[in-house]
């Protein structure tokens, strides 16, 4: 399935997870986010973000990471993201957090 408005980006769902929990991945020709849906709520779990070797640090991640908030953003649903690593503290964080604010989504902690 293509997003619309986007035509360079396909959204696939992955299969069953978890009980109750989809993943699914969102990918560009640059950039991909695999991602957890539960079928009883309106969370998003963000697994992993990725970008091919040859695209790395052009931004391509910042935009796909956009298009899923704008997504998220549409079905009024909240995030959470699994642990971060040392390099997703450093690289992706913060990126997230600004996204989040910009689209006024909310990051839920992992009590919430």
């Amino acid at each position: 399935m293509e997003l619309q408005n986007e035509p360079k980006i396909k959204l696939t769902r992955q299969g069953l997870v978890d009980d109750g929990v989809y993943q699914f991945k969102m990918e560009s020709h640059q950039s991909w986010i695999t991602f957890g849906k539960s079928s009883n709520s309106n969370t998003y779990t963000i697994f992993m973000i990725g970008t091919s070797p040859e695209f790395k640090n052009q931004g391509y991640a910042t935009k796909l990471l956009n298009v899923f908030f704008q997504m998220v953003k549409k079905v009024n649903g909240n995030i959470m993201v699994e642990s971060y690593t040392y390099a997703g503290e450093i690289w992706v964080r913060h990126i997230i957090e600004k996204l989040a604010k910009k689209h006024n989504v909310r990051i839920l902690q992992q009590n919430d």
